[in-house]
């Protein structure tokens, strides 16, 4: 399969959130934690950039969240943004391996981060 997620990612950041995780839940995280927790990343960073005034303005709001995000260091790996406003996670080829008596998707290779307007005229060739 391939996913913007691996929880055999080697990033510290990964490593300590597949701790993280499978202390609280005693399962390995999948795309759905990995996903949420860069989301609460990003808003964190950002309302820590906004005054309290800006936290009404969605235009400054937008433009927060796109600098906490430039480079961001996340469990996903590093992630930016595209002029849509869509993240642009590095993507995982992974193949479920049984590991440790449990199936798990274990990452065998990284595809750069690739933004959507990058792949729009292979779909449209005739």
């Amino acid at each position: 399969s391939i996913s913007p997620y691996s929880s055999t990612t080697a990033v510290p950041e990964n490593r300590e959130f597949v701790k993280v995780i499978r202390e609280k839940t005693g399962t390995d995280p999948v795309t759905f934690h990995a996903t949420s927790w860069v989301s609460i990343q990003l808003i964190a960073k950002a309302v820590k950039e906004l005054k309290d005034a800006e936290l009404g303005d969605p235009d400054r709001v937008v433009k927060a969240l796109r600098s906490a995000g430039e480079n961001l260091a996340t469990p996903m790996g590093r992630i930016r943004f595209d002029q849509y406003n869509q993240i642009i996670p590095p993507l995982y080829i992974r193949q479920a391996k049984v590991t440790d008596g449990k199936v798990r998707n274990v990452g065998i290779e990284e595809l750069p981060p690739v933004p959507q307007e990058a792949v729009w005229g292979w779909w449209r060739k005739k």
